[in-house]
């Protein structure tokens, strides 16, 4: 009997729900939730789990029908032991999509001759030129980060250690990948840097999407000072998006995806005063992941820069991790400190570092910063570094006592493109409770 409820399980969560299904995490919360409701002593749980609903004492058919006639047509979340927050975050971004489709109606009737214009109401033209001149004011301020060459070399600020110019092509109207042209100086040391090249390619993309943002603006407000309508697809698309405090379509496409466009100018910001900093400071002393275009990218440069350095095997070295480091261990494991982190469909509680409940309609919560480094196999590992070794690690095989393997991605996207790695946090409840979360 046993043999063949696991068949079944299989059956249901690897064939008929989890082929579809790409990602090895997302199908490890499928085969979770069939594990809660397929599972043998459903009739002796009496559904528990799941109150107030109960399995009726009874084989009649008529009996079952009224039951499930009684049921209310939207369920709620957490009668299938999911996230009330995840529905909460679902049911607000239908509502902001609605208000902005209805703002969007409400200025494409701004200009419109069938009606009689209210006095101090701004003209369409007018709300999408001060919204032009606002984002223009932001990055006029920001530095050019290609014009600044010398970087210092970390840890060591008094000695530069070469220089390296990048200069971006002319943007195609439709192009989605960033072309650059980089030439070396006389010191080549640089170019044997993986963070370093890493570097110089995150500041060629900001400058890229710097460049492109302000040419399509500036292209606009030409056109409306002396059109009253924009005829050009790309402008039109730009202009709506504006209206509707929208990321235009050709940005987001060389960049990321963001919520509004106050957000992603925001972000921009963020992002660009961060490799500011890094280029003309040198080493950080902690890092933000999620401002990276490539966050792969730079965890695999750190990987082979330190992997280089104490010559290591760089297939056999081991991703590790820990919670609430201090900034000098970064040092002592020639690792990274990383800020800017938070969970989702948790909480971490710092008093006891372990995961906790999030509050109720709190989907997100900050999360301590955490140090990044690698190992090598051949190096004993300290015991009570055991938990932290996430490489390799596969969803099926991330089942650990006292541990739960959560997935961390670069943003809330959850994709292969935006999976990072595996990271073992403390519990003390169930692993299928936070698998079910999310």
């Amino acid at each position: 009997e046993e043999d063949v409820s696991s068949a079944l399980l299989f059956i249901i969560g690897e064939v008929v729900f989890g082929g579809r299904v790409e990602s090895d995490w997302d199908r490890r919360m499928i085969n979770a939730c069939i594990e809660l409701f397929f599972a043998n002593d459903i009739q002796e749980r009496q559904l528990d789990f799941l109150p107030p609903l109960q399995l009726p004492e009874t084989n009649s058919m008529n009996t079952f029908n009224d039951i499930v006639n009684l049921m209310p047509w939207t369920d709620n979340a957490e009668k299938f032991g999911l996230s009330m927050g995840a529905d909460y975050v679902l049911k607000s971004e239908q509502t902001q999509l609605f208000l902005q489709n209805f703002s969007m109606l409400s200025l494409g009737d701004m200009n419109s001759n069938t009606t009689i214009p209210a006095p101090n109401v701004l003209k369409r033209e007018d709300v999408v030129l001060s919204k032009i001149h606002d984002v223009l004011a932001k990055l006029d301020v920001l530095r050019n980060l290609l014009k600044t060459t010398t970087v210092q070399e970390p840890q060591k600020q008094d000695k530069l250690i070469g220089r390296r110019r990048m200069s971006v092509e002319s943007i195609p109207t439709n192009a989605n990948r960033i072309k650059f042209q980089v030439s070396l100086g006389s010191q080549k040391s640089v170019a044997s840097q993986p963070l370093l090249s890493f570097l110089y390619q995150e500041a060629a993309l900001i400058q890229h999407i710097i460049s492109l943002v302000q040419l399509n603006l500036k292209d606009l407000m030409s056109w409306l000072s002396v059109n009253t309508y924009v005829t050009s697809d790309p402008l039109a698309q730009v202009l709506n998006c504006i209206l509707e405090s929208a990321v235009p379509s050709s940005w987001s496409q060389v960049s990321w995806s963001a919520s509004s466009l106050a957000v992603w100018i925001t972000s921009l910001q963020q992002r660009h005063d961060q490799l500011d900093r890094w280029i003309t400071a040198g080493k950080l002393k902690s890092y933000w992941i999620g401002g990276f275009n490539n966050p792969q990218g730079f965890v695999a440069s750190l990987r082979l820069e330190i992997s280089k350095k104490r010559g290591w095997v760089l297939e056999h070295v081991m991703l590790m991790t820990e919670i609430s480091a201090k900034e000098n261990e970064a040092f002592s494991h020639d690792g990274v400190i990383l800020h800017g982190n938070f969970i989702e469909g948790a909480a971490w509680s710092y008093r006891e570092g372990r995961l906790a409940d999030n509050a109720r309609k709190e989907l997100i919560t900050d999360f301590p910063k955490i140090l990044l480094y690698f190992h090598s196999p051949t190096i004993p590992i300290p015991e009570s570094s055991l938990p932290s070794v996430l490489y390799p690690v596969q969803p099926w095989e991330s089942r650990k006592d006292g541990y739960y393997f959560c997935p961390v991605y670069s943003n809330r996207k959850r994709s292969a493109s935006s999976f990072l790695w595996a990271m073992p946090l403390r519990s003390e409840e169930q692993v299928l409770k936070w698998i079910l979360r999310g």
